[in-house]
């Protein structure tokens, strides 16, 4: 009976794998499928950071990439990114307390230091996270680190990889994955876990030499300097676990200058106004009248920031201070990481239209997540 059932096990497999051999020669060119496996470990960021850490995070990721080959201007002025979606499964290592985490994170992968077999990668991305054990007061009080299921996730990794042959390529990176609610549900200190991964790539059918567009030529670009306006909507919990959620407003006036084709500097005045802070010190009795605590729900900001675009789709980095002191307004220096997306091709000298998600932190601990709409002129 037992060699009965190897072999119809055995047929089976055959079946699946050749079901699979089948699909894959229908994908199209230049999109390959890349499973990793995942080992690492939760580090304290924080001493806020109370809960113990037992055990190693392990799991794996699926990422489907789809590689440029030039048909657009600013894919030859990337270097050629991969633009991937990746579906991940991570065990924290202590399934009472941080349970598990399933996430589905678009990203941009960037390759460097290309030799004939050899090439380096830089990747990152940005979605969203399902984690099964957040804080609770009574089934898992002791986690301070996560409080709601649903979480960003946000990957950094830098890679190494041989290519085998056209179709496979071996992978060892080094990674670290961040998971946070931004403060839309409290506590909210986040989980940082630095990783090794280990991988493979097959693409079913590469793209050959004759198929990429190269015309050697960097894009002419527009070096005036430009006005934006932004208007934003984070949302945040008050200080209290399970408290209301308030929204905090945000508005940004910018002037920004092309660098590259596909590069922009801004600089510029930021402007918040923080509703959960105007409604604590009302709930205290803090400050002697309306106008004071209203005031001190303000916060007026000076950053600079670098937008990175891969046609309609950017990315921002922003650095900024604080210009006030206004009533539990953190840390004097603060950063913002977004996504922007154009949804209309302006023509020259018309204004164009973005929409963008941002989380702005301070140090490593997310204050919120703001999206709104923006216009440049």
């Amino acid at each position: 009976m037992k060699k009965r059932g190897l072999i119809r096990w055995g047929i089976l497999g055959g079946i699946m794998l050749l079901s699979v051999w089948a699909y894959t020669q229908s994908i199209p060119k230049g999109i390959s499928l890349e499973p990793s496996l995942y080992f690492g470990k939760i580090v304290k960021h924080t001493s806020k950071f109370t809960t113990p850490i037992n055990g190693y995070t392990t799991g794996g990721e699926l990422n489907i990439g789809i590689q440029t080959y030039g048909k657009r201007d600013w894919h030859e002025a990337q270097k050629l990114p991969v633009f991937g979606l990746a579906f991940s499964y991570l065990n924290f290592g202590d399934k009472e307390i941080f349970g598990t985490g399933v996430g589905l994170m678009p990203n941009l992968n960037l390759r460097f230091l290309k030799r004939k077999r050899f090439y380096g990668d830089f990747r990152f991305g940005v979605g969203l996270a399902w984690l099964n054990r957040p804080f609770n007061y009574a089934s898992n009080p002791t986690n301070n680190a996560i409080g709601s299921n649903l979480n960003t996730i946000v990957g950094f990794r830098f890679g190494t990889n041989w290519i085998i042959n056209e179709h496979w390529t071996t992978l060892a990176a080094v990674s670290l994955t961040h998971y946070s609610n931004a403060a839309s549900s409290l506590p909210n200190l986040g989980i940082n876990i630095p990783a090794l991964n280990l991988g493979v790539r097959y693409t079913p059918q590469p793209l050959m030499e004759a198929d990429y567009v190269r015309t050697g030529r960097s894009p002419e670009f527009d070096k005036r300097f430009h006005l934006g306006i932004y208007q934003g909507l984070g949302i945040k919990e008050s200080q209290a676990f399970a408290g209301p959620k308030y929204p905090v407003y945000v508005s940004r006036l910018s002037v920004h200058r092309r660098l590259k084709h596909n590069n922009r500097l801004y600089a510029g005045f930021e402007y918040e106004y923080a509703m959960h802070v105007l409604a604590f010190t009302q709930h205290i009795g803090l400050f002697e009248t309306e106008k004071e605590r209203r005031k001190n729900a303000q916060r007026a900001m000076l950053f600079i920031a670098d937008e990175v675009s891969f046609g309609r789709v950017s990315l921002w980095l922003q650095a900024g201070t604080y210009m006030t002191r206004s009533y539990l307004q953190p840390w004097f220096l603060y950063t913002r990481l977004g996504i922007r997306y154009y949804p209309f091709i302006a023509r020259k000298g018309h204004p164009r239209i973005h929409i963008g998600l941002y989380m702005k932190s301070h140090k490593e601990v997310a204050e919120y997540v703001d999206y709104g709409i923006g216009i440049t002129f």
